[in-house]
């Protein structure tokens, strides 16, 4: 009594006479997501109706969910809201100011849809103004879009020209699944109308396309300035532009700059950093060819006797220092570097860009780099010459010159120590040196 045991066995069933139906292993929805120029694009969510858990694309821009049920119902729905300032500048408010006047209209349907930036069905100057926001740093998001759209590949917009006049299909249904299927979508940057966004990689790295063409310079003649007194900047471009977007840097111990009172004129301008000494300009032109104008000149507080040249500046961030310029020939935009400079008077006389010249170092003092500009008369080589204060030589370098602006950009990397330098030019027309300083 009380005594047990067991024992395990092992039941095999086979059907040997093949009448059980196959096991069903599920089918796999898989897809990729691209450009409308074929890039793929990587970090999109893809998300189906009936599964919590996303899918996200690679680098490949692919993406695919396995062991689904057949006979259900699915809608596979792409979603991209991350970094809404990849691949815009001013340039795309350029071309989109262009397409509302007329000037060279945009025709493909889905450069439409992504200068649609308040997602209204239509295109007016409130995406303008809303796109020109985010460039600035006014706003850090879309207020009614998302960054990225997408549009099933196999749609057809019935007119290219007007691809709001019927509603586009932004996700994909897949009714009762029997077998493995294969979708695509056409992903579209919004506010991006050149193609310059970052898609192959999850950080959306935009990296900005700079041209290597002779620069437009901003000019202004040099200014002394009295403590206490309230001074106005207008700085004016050497060549007609179409449109320009820039930091402008000030030295917060020398000036205060002073925002405008009038409603409205602070459109081109972002304030958000000026606490910190960083003035972000974004503009374009109403009409072709008109030069640079903003709605009023820059309006400063010298807090201490200073000049133009020893208190502004270009940085480099936020905004990247550009121009862009009407091409005669071919009607395109290009881009151009850009920048600032401040020219001395000779005697009474009105500040000339056509002698030698050599401008102050920018910025100065500096910890990181700085750029030398000067006025070259000829298309020749000349050399840059920097010393320490007490005469050694730091670095020699020679460059083929264009006529006109010219600029050397110097890394810290170039001198051992900080300190006090002076940098000399030496040309056909003349000789000139400046002193500089590199702070730790």
């Amino acid at each position: 009594a009380g005594n047990s045991d067991f024992c395990t066995a092992l039941v095999r069933i086979q059907d040997n006479s093949g009448l059980c139906p196959p096991l069903d292993s599920g089918a796999t929805i898989s897809g990729l997501v691209k450009t409308p120029f074929g890039q793929n694009i990587a970090g999109v969510k893809v998300t189906l109706n009936t599964i919590s858990l996303p899918a996200t694309t690679t680098t490949a821009g692919d993406f695919q969910f396995t062991n689904l049920l057949t006979g259900e119902n699915y809608t596979v729905i792409p979603q991209k809201d991350t970094n809404p300032l990849n691949g815009i500048s001013t340039f795309d408010i350029l071309v989109l100011n262009r397409h509302i006047l007329g000037m060279a209209p945009l025709t493909s349907p889905y450069q439409l849809i992504a200068a649609d930036v308040n997602r209204s069905g239509s295109i007016s100057t409130i995406d303008i103004v809303q796109l020109r926001q985010l460039v600035l740093g006014i706003t850090t998001r879309f207020p009614n879009n998302t960054s990225w759209r997408f549009v099933d590949k196999n749609f057809v917009f019935p007119d290219t020209l007007n691809p709001f006049a019927t509603p586009f299909p932004e996700s994909c249904p897949l009714d009762s699944l029997t077998s493995d299927q294969q979708v695509g979508f056409v992903g579209i940057k919004i506010g991006d109308l050149n193609n310059s966004a970052g898609v192959n990689n999850f950080s959306d790295d935009n990296t900005v396309d700079r041209a290597v063409t002779t620069p437009v310079v901003l000019a202004a003649a040099d200014e002394n300035l009295e403590a206490n007194q309230t001074y106005w900047l207008r700085l004016t471009p050497d060549q007609a532009i179409e449109g320009l977007q820039m930091t402008l840097g000030f030295d917060r111990d020398k000036l205060e700059f002073l925002p405008p009172v009038a409603a409205g004129e602070d459109a081109e301008l972002g304030l958000s950093e000026v606490s910190e000494g960083k003035l972000s300009v974004s503009w374009v032109s109403e009409k072709t060819n008109e030069g640079f104008k903003l709605g009023q000149p820059l309006r400063f507080r010298a807090k201490r006797a200073t000049s133009w040249a020893q208190s502004v500046f270009l940085q480099r961030a936020p905004l990247v220092a550009e121009a862009y310029q009407l091409d005669q020939t071919t009607q395109n935009i290009e881009k151009k570097t850009l920048a600032v400079r401040f020219l001395e008077k000779i005697g009474n006389a009105a500040p000339a860009a056509n002698h030698f010249a050599l401008y102050q170092n920018q910025p100065n003092p500096f910890s990181e780099t700085t750029t030398i500009g000067f006025q070259s008369v000829a298309a020749e080589r000349v050399r840059l010459r920097v010393t320490s204060a007490s005469g050694s030589i730091v670095l020699e370098q020679q460059m083929d010159a264009q006529v006109g602006y010219n600029e050397w950009l110097l890394s810290a990397k170039n001198f051992a120590a900080a300190g006090v330098f002076y940098y000399q030019i030496e040309t056909s027309a003349g000789t000139a040196v400046r002193k500089m300083v590199r702070t730790e």
